[in-house]
């Protein structure tokens, strides 16, 4: 988007979301943040809430884009948790990609550092552990379409009809950086002093949201690579 076609975006922005928020709108602007590209400000903070952008950056906290992520790397590495412990995925998937899947799994709530006595896996996921293959993928799938960051994503592609990761990270990142900055204005996000669009910037839309969403048949990505909702 050049840079004239930014500033138009902006006034149009003005226009439809209020005078009051023509100084954050121009000192993002400047600070070089996108502005939105299917939706107008006034519908994406409608969207992302004030205290659902907390649920989300607090979700969205550790998380970071584990490699080759798909639903048997899933299974396979909450049985070996369990069956030999978070150490074991060490030399499985080296110290840090392990961080990161465990990060993943605690924003599912899979499992949280605390519970020792299951290595970990919470109640959640030791109820996985018990179903066959099928119905594994029928609860895991549930829990994924219930997860914030991919229910924010499929309400916002219901509504556009389709985006690609740009489109996405431009709208929802962008609205999650107009909230985090007011959350940590108010002291109630306190692990980071910036502004961020993360669960929504292009790494975890990309690796984590649309990956796990085509597996899981919540999401589709056409030729054009354009992301599309798929109905449940």
């Amino acid at each position: 988007m050049t840079p004239a076609l930014n500033m138009i975006n902006i006034l149009h922005s003005i226009f439809h979301w209020g005078i009051e928020h023509i100084a954050l709108l121009l000192a993002l602007y400047f600070e070089g943040y996108s502005m939105p590209s299917l939706l107008t400000p006034r519908e994406l903070l409608s969207i992302i809430s004030l205290s659902r952008a907390l649920t989300l950056a607090q979700l969205a906290k550790n998380i970071a884009v584990v490699p080759n992520l798909s639903h048997n790397l899933i299974i396979t590495t909450i049985q070996n948790i369990y069956q030999q412990g978070v150490p074991s995925l060490y030399s499985t998937l080296g110290r840090l990609n392990a961080k990161r899947f465990l990060s993943l799994l605690n924003s599912l709530g899979l499992w949280h550092s605390s519970l020792l006595r299951t290595n970990g896996l919470s109640i959640r996921g030791i109820k996985l552990l018990s179903f066959n293959q099928y119905e594994k993928y029928l609860y895991l799938r549930k829990i994924i379409a219930n997860w914030e960051p991919m229910k924010v994503l499929r309400e916002y592609l219901e509504i556009v009809g389709g985006a690609t990761v740009t489109d996405i990270n431009r709208d929802l990142g962008w609205a999650m950086i107009i909230r985090t900055k007011t959350l940590i204005q108010l002291g109630l996000i306190t692990w980071r002093n910036k502004p961020f669009a993360k669960p929504f910037n292009k790494h975890i839309i990309h690796a984590i949201l649309v990956k796990l969403g085509v597996e899981y048949g919540l999401l589709e990505v056409t030729p054009a690579n354009i992301i599309k909702l798929k109905r449940i």
